[in-house]
């Protein structure tokens, strides 16, 4: 066993958090991590820390929500007082959403306020003064936004939803009405007293008898005082597997909203006589409806990542000091590099798309709503599978409520479920790349020759795409239409996510950095390709000979990658956290948390 602190030994990894400076290769891989607009991240980080969201064992569901609000005005305060402004800066949001999942784990359920009610408000908005006015509550977060797009009989499916706003050309008014138990609005979080919500709610609107599709309205659901007259709130039970938040159902009986509510992007209106006008197809008008949820896919995407690196990053630090049999530290054991290894792979693949994946939808590239779709459902199945690893390497300190492990794991949980359920999305866009030109989801490796466990995902990618459009032009059918489109939609996404990472170490200079990084990519790649051996050796791909090199391939790069978790674990960027494990004694932060410091002085 190394015993000194050489650039490759075990006991460097020990001490590298304590070292004052970043190492140029530690600097080099966190460029990856944190793609663009670093110091912006640095600056939002440093203030989300000074909010008091530590773990606080025995407070009440209803307190766990309430710090939650807090914590959003604590944070429109500290960053001017705007939250139209904030709004508005999509790499604001980006470093919020992320800092948040980090450091203030209790905000992050709330910030759909930003893009999901006030930017969908002045996106979706035509100035009207109704607008005007509920914007103005929402800037100073009087009020807290949000969308409402989840009925209990049709769950996300847009094109469904049974609310319905009926215009009243007399009044000029619209009456929102539930029709059916089917079209009870579900989950959304209002349920909470004292806190005013103004939210976007998608409903059908009914003019003359005629159904126009579906549409944007903001609604005033309650003050802080009340309940909005026409609307009937119920909060739901607390959720056991996701993060604490006032999740409600309500249902309308003649709620009365002006004309000004509709958010029609001033492609439909009414005319002095009260008619409706609108040149969109009702396909169109779904899309108008839906595009807000392209910002929240991408931001929650991040925000999972965010939270499952913090895991990890604590996980490594606990390893550190944990003993096992025989003296050997949990770090030192074999299973526990190979874990680590492994997540650490998945993160920073992950990680690289999903920055791609913002970079692309701030700019409004052709392939960003797609990639939107795409993107969430990677991030937060790997976030899980990341914290899920976590948990197995923590045991029963990775389930405590003071090592906010477990934190991250049921904010993934939500991530994994908000904005469209993840089988449901995976089978969506596995269709639309069916149907599409995907040559913009292609992106330039480090190098033009691929390794050949690089060049399987690209292949598997064409094959499995192939297979789809021939089925699509023969009109053929197939007895699992979702499992087809879904098995598409991971062959593109593993084959993006692998180059995604590689071509981040063109803007790489540094020979150890580049190493380190086409090895996390052949883990990725590695990693994928035994998972899916059954389909590889169906084509004749996956012989005893290639299973071998598959093997020694990874068992390789495991042992290299483990000698450089110190590097990783710097490039991260993530300080020690208010966990009891986390600790630079884990043993000392659970003696200051059961305050019995007292009775173990000697402790050190």
């Amino acid at each position: 066993m190394t015993t000194h602190a050489t650039h490759r030994g075990k006991s460097y990894w020990r001490s590298a958090h304590s070292s004052p400076a970043k190492r140029p290769t530690s600097i080099a891989l966190g460029q990856c991590i944190a793609g663009d607009g670093q110091k912006m991240r640095a600056w939002v980080s440093a203030l989300l820390q000074t909010l008091d969201d530590r773990p606080v064992p025995g407070r009440t569901h209803s307190d766990e929500i309430r710090h939650g609000y807090e914590l959003l005005g604590e944070l429109v305060a500290g960053l001017g007082g705007s939250s139209r402004a904030i709004a508005q800066d999509f790499g604001l949001l980006c470093a919020i959403y992320d800092g948040a999942a980090v450091f203030a784990p209790r905000l992050l359920p709330v910030l759909s306020h930003f893009n999901l009610g006030i930017e969908t408000i002045e996106t979706r908005g035509t100035g009207e003064p109704y607008q005007l006015s509920c914007l103005e509550e929402l800037d100073d977060v009087r009020a807290v936004g949000g969308l409402a797009a989840t009925e209990l009989g049709y769950g996300t499916n847009l094109l469904g939803l049974g609310v319905i706003a009926v215009w009243q050309p007399d009044v000029r008014k619209f009456t929102l009405h539930t029709p059916s138990a089917e079209a009870i609005n579900m989950w959304p979080n209002v349920g909470l007293a004292g806190v005013a919500k103004t939210f976007v709610l998608l409903a059908r609107l009914i003019v003359d008898g005629r159904d126009e599709g579906v549409w944007p309205f903001v609604v005033r659901l309650r003050t802080r005082d009340t309940v909005s007259d026409g609307v009937d709130i119920e909060p739901l039970p607390p959720t056991t597997l996701g993060p604490p938040m006032d999740h409600a159902a309500f249902c309308f009986d003649g709620m009365s909203i002006p004309e000004g509510a509709l958010l029609s992007g001033h492609s439909a209106g009414f005319d002095e006589n009260g008619e409706f006008s609108c040149d969109l197809s009702h396909y169109e008008r779904f899309h108008l409806s839906s595009g807000a949820l392209g910002s929240g896919r991408v931001l929650f995407a991040g925000a999972a990542l965010a939270s499952a690196r913090a895991g990890w990053a604590i996980t490594c630090r606990y390893a550190n000091q944990r003993p096992t049999s025989g003296g050997v530290l949990l770090a030192d054991r074999d299973g526990t590099q190979q874990s680590l290894v492994s997540c650490a792979a998945s993160l920073f693949a992950l990680t690289a798309l999903t920055n791609l994946a913002r970079a692309r939808h701030d700019a409004q590239h052709p392939c960003a709503a797609t990639l939107d779709m795409l993107i969430k459902p990677a991030a937060s199945d790997t976030a899980r599978a990341v914290l899920e690893a976590c948990v197995e390497i923590c045991g029963a300190q990775g389930i405590s409520s003071a090592n906010l492990i477990g934190d991250y794991f049921l904010r993934g949980n939500g991530i994994a479920i908000a904005e469209g359920a993840n089988g449901a999305l995976k089978a969506a866009v596995g269709r639309a790349l069916s149907r599409m030109d995907t040559s913009g989801l292609y992106l330039q490796p480090r190098s033009e020759q691929l390794p050949w466990w690089h060049a399987m995902l690209h292949e598997r990618e064409q094959t499995i795409t192939a297979e789809a459009r021939a089925r699509a032009r023969t009109a053929a059918t197939t007895a699992r239409p979702d499992t087809a489109a879904t098995k598409v939609y991971v062959a593109t996404m593993e084959r993006m996510a692998a180059d995604a990472l590689s071509s981040r170490a063109t803007a790489v200079e540094i020979p150890e950095a580049i190493a380190t990084l086409d090895d996390l990519v052949a883990v990725y790649c590695l990693e994928r390709i035994k998972a899916d051996a059954n389909w590889f050796a169906m084509r004749g791909k996956y012989s005893q000979e290639r299973a071998v090199e598959v093997e020694d391939a990874l068992s390789t790069r495991y042992s290299l990658l483990a000698e450089h978790l110190s590097d990783l674990l710097e490039a991260v960027d993530i300080p020690r956290l208010p966990a009891a494990i986390d600790a630079d004694s884990y043993v000392i932060g659970w003696l200051d948390i059961l305050n019995w410091r007292h009775k173990f002085p000697d402790t050190k």
